[in-house]
């Protein structure tokens, strides 16, 4: 239930109350909370390393297309030295603002780039906020 409940962007104590309305036995809202936890504890970290692998297959076919150019060279405030591929990426994003009962709930937002050249994404951004007040 929390992980559906995540996926469709139902908060905590929304999915609390409806559950209850229902006459169904749940969790407290605090045990919502913690399984909440779980699943975004278990999910974010393979999340980011597919997006890492994804980037190092990004940068792998831009350095083996036959007109490639030379990397990006840098050197950050730390005095390493990185280098970065450069390629084609495609930029998306999308917000929406949720309503529960003809009362704005809060908002959501995602960002996403993708690889032109390997149709995976490459960077994920979502951020989801809720009015207190409702």
């Amino acid at each position: 239930l929390a992980a559906a409940a995540y996926k469709a962007g139902v908060g905590v104590e929304k999915g609390a109350e409806m559950l209850n309305l229902a006459a169904v036995h749940t969790f407290s809202e605090q045990g919502w909370r913690d399984a909440e936890a779980v699943v975004k504890g278990v999910v974010k970290p393979l999340g980011k390393e597919q997006l890492r692998l994804n980037r190092i297959k990004h940068n792998r076919a831009c350095r083996a297309q036959p007109k490639y150019k030379d990397d990006i060279e840098f050197t950050d405030s730390d005095g390493i030295k990185h280098s970065i591929a450069r390629g084609p990426i495609c930029i998306d994003g999308s917000g929406d603002v949720r309503a529960y009962g003809h009362k704005v709930t809060g908002s959501q937002h995602c960002f996403v780039v993708y690889s032109l050249l390997t149709g995976d994404p490459l960077l994920l951004v979502h951020h989801q906020s809720s009015c207190q007040k409702c």
